[in-house]
């Protein structure tokens, strides 16, 4: 149980999960972006999106939560490299 618990805090098992929900809710972020382009739902945070996407009903509870935990971890792993540009000033 413990390796796993540590398996499941590293960033190349992260990438892992974010790539698999992306694949998964690929079709729901499409419904999404084409609401957006038809004037159904407004540009806003993913979770405001979303959560307009399950009242237009375009897609379900169920996917909602799919779609902003592959968000989230998809946010998680592009963030690994990202840093304050102070800091970046301080490790040159």
């Amino acid at each position: 149980m413990f390796l796993f618990q540590i398996a499941k805090k590293d960033k190349f098992t992260k990438l892992q999960e974010a790539n698999r929900l992306n694949v998964q809710t690929t079709q729901s972020f499409a419904l999404i972006k084409q609401a957006v382009k038809d004037g159904k739902i407004e540009v806003g945070t993913v979770e405001e999106m979303v959560e307009k996407a399950v009242e237009l009903e375009l897609i379900s509870k169920a996917e909602s939560s799919k779609l902003i935990k592959a968000y989230k971890l998809k946010q998680d792993v592009i963030s690994v490299d990202s840093f304050k540009v102070k800091t970046y000033k301080e490790l040159r």
